[in-house]
């Protein structure tokens, strides 16, 4: 099983946080990688000051 962490940024800065997937766990990479893009685009449209800049997906109970 996979967990998905979105990085998040304000542009310009140094000032990043991390959006961990807490809801979902997924069976594949695939599955994960779509849950990603579902988060930023919620991020997003949520508000505008933290903008997505990467993501992994990792094995439930690798460390992050």
């Amino acid at each position: 099983m996979f967990k998905a962490i979105l990085l998040l940024c304000i542009p310009n800065t140094f000032d990043c946080i991390e959006a961990h997937d807490n809801k979902f766990l997924h069976n594949n990479i695939k599955q994960c990688v779509e849950r990603v893009h579902e988060i930023a685009k919620e991020i997003t449209e949520l508000q505008s000051v933290y903008i997505p800049k990467a993501y992994r997906c990792i094995l439930n109970g690798e460390p992050t």
